[in-house]
């Protein structure tokens, strides 16, 4: 990045985020259908009797499944971004990640990153739980002193 910066992402970015993503496809000419593929509406939402098929629905899910695309990638920082400055442009995102990728010459961790933000925001209670047992067990493997594959003095004897 071009300074250290906290990505985080509230629910105004997720509708921010799939109202741009839909303006992009719009302006290229891109049907939407070809990005989502058909996206089915269970029955009983909106009113409807049956399951229907929506092909202009893209959503937050599917911009972090294509984050192999320049644009969905930057559409994704840009609402992580949103958090600490509002009123961020494209523009600017664009700098920042072209910044990111000549400091650190890795796309794939800033993949990571955005990843790893969304999935704290969409479900916190699970990721904290998770992140809970990771620490607990790096814990428990520095008590018993040694790491995976390693033997302790005496073992092998």
């Amino acid at each position: 990045m071009d300074r250290p910066r906290e990505l985080v992402y509230k629910l105004g970015a997720f509708r921010a985020m799939e109202d741009m993503a839909h303006r992009w496809a719009k302006k290229n000419g891109i049907p939407i259908r070809d990005i989502v593929g058909p996206e089915i509406i269970p029955a009983g939402l909106m009113g409807n009797p049956k399951p229907m098929i929506n092909p202009a629905v893209i959503g937050s899910h599917v911009i972090f499944n294509n984050l192999g695309d320049d644009t969905f990638l930057s559409i994704a920082l840009w609402g992580a971004l949103r958090s600490e400055e509002p009123k961020i442009g494209m523009d600017e995102v664009d700098a920042i990640y072209e910044s990111f990728i000549q400091n650190t010459g890795d796309r794939q961790e800033l993949v990571d990153i955005l990843l790893e933000a969304y999935a704290r925001a969409k479900n916190p209670r699970k990721y904290l739980e998770a992140k809970r047992q990771e620490k607990e067990a790096l814990k428990k493997a520095a008590l018993d002193g040694s790491g995976p594959g390693e033997k302790l003095s005496g073992e092998g004897m």
